[in-house]
Order: structure tokens, then C-alpha cells, then sequence
């Protein structure tokens, strides 16, 4: 978690651009060959291959339409069936073009995708998506989560507001610890129960 402070003078003072922002996020785990998940505030060209290169980690996420580096035909949504893909690979990037209905399109890039694998439903979503929906939901779920249980309260005092926001991700990961602990009592239990037998 990083807090935005605005821009200051000071000993905090960090570029806050979208890239530097999560270069400083992935610090911690830089080199452990783990995969990023963003969306398109973030994801950009030069970003996925720094942190390839530079952090020995791979990445997936959304892409904005308006990136100087997409090809227009992967934009474009005129003469594409609904339900195709459009790939286009290079190096360690992979990006796909999809059109999920009439007249849109949801683009992706990724280095940990290096081929146009697609599922065999119908809708033919690409591997890439899959897994982009499938693990995106961290923050989705945090957000519903804290939505629900906040403990926060109407205040224009910023320590507060940043207060409650720990307390709110505290409770979150409280919860996460105790339902772990409870699968992993149960694993236990049941090999004693074996073992006793």
C-alpha cells in the first residue's frame, strides 16, 4: 500500500507517475518470478518490460486504446466479428484485440502469454482475458469488503481518514489469516484422524 500525499518538497517527495508507482510496489518482491495483474491506469510498454527485465517479474493488464504503440487495427471494431481475437507478439510482449459485442474492444498485454491459445466456449476469450478476470478481483473484493465492514466514519481530517483506511485493510487481513488458519486445522485434523486409525 502506498499513500498518496500529494506533490511536496520534502523527504517524500516521489514521482507519482503511474509506472514509479508500482516499480516502487513490486520493490519487496523483485526477482521472486511472480506475475503482476493491473489495469490500464498502469499498464504501459516500457513498464512491462522494466519489470521483466529489471524485477524478474512478469506482467498482465488492460491496455487504454489510446497508447501511441497500438497498432489502429487492433483498435478498430468496424469490420470485426464479435467474439474474434487479434493477436500481435513481439519478444517477451504479447497483446490481444478482442471484441466482446458490437462495437467494442478490450485489449491486453502481456509477458506471460506467448501464444494465441483461445477457449473453446463460445465466446472464444482468449487465455490471456481468462486469466485476467480470474485474478484481477484483489482489489474488487477489497474495495466490496471494506465497502461493507468499514469502520470508517464522515470526517475531512486526512490522518483519520488514512487511520480508518488501515483499520478497514487490518480487519480484511485478519479475516484472510483466520479463514487459512481454519482450513489449514482442518487438514491437520483429518491426517491425526488418519493416523489414529
Amino acid at each position: 500500500m502506498e499513500i498518496y500525499v500529494g506533490e511536496n518538497d520534502g523527504p517524500y517527495d516521489h514521482s507519482n507517475s503511474p509506472s514509479e508507482v508500482v516499480k516502487r510496489l513490486v520493490e519487496p518482491i523483485k526477482n521472486s518470478h511472480r506475475n503482476i495483474v493491473m489495469d490500464n491506469w498502469f499498464t504501459s510498454f516500457p513498464l512491462l518490460r522494466d519489470l521483466l527485465n529489471d524485477y524478474g517479474l512478469t506482467a498482465l493488464g488492460t491496455l487504454r486504446k489510446n497508447k501511441a504503440e497500438i497498432p489502429p487495427v487492433f483498435t478498430a471494431t468496424k469490420d470485426r466479428e464479435v467474439h474474434s481475437s487479434l493477436f500481435g507478439f513481439q519478444d517477451d510482449c504479447t497483446v490481444v484485440s478482442y471484441v466482446p459485442k458490437k462495437n467494442k474492444v478490450v485489449l491486453l498485454a502481456s509477458t506471460v502469454h506467448h501464444d494465441g491459445k483461445k477457449d473453446s466456449g463460445e465466446e472464444k476469450k482468449p487465455e490471456m482475458i481468462m486469466d485476467y478476470n480470474r485474478t484481477k478481483c484483489g482489489v474488487d473484493v477489497v474495495d466490496e469488503m471494506c465497502a461493507t465492514y468499514s469502520v470508517a466514519r464522515a470526517t475531512k481530517r486526512w490522518p483519520l481518514v488514512l487511520f480508518y483506511g488501515i483499520l478497514n485493510v487490518s480487519g480484511i487481513n485478519a479475516y484472510v489469516i483466520v479463514k487459512a488458519n481454519k482450513v489449514n486445522s482442518g487438514a491437520v485434523m483429518a491426517q491425526k484422524r488418519i493416523a489414529l486409525k
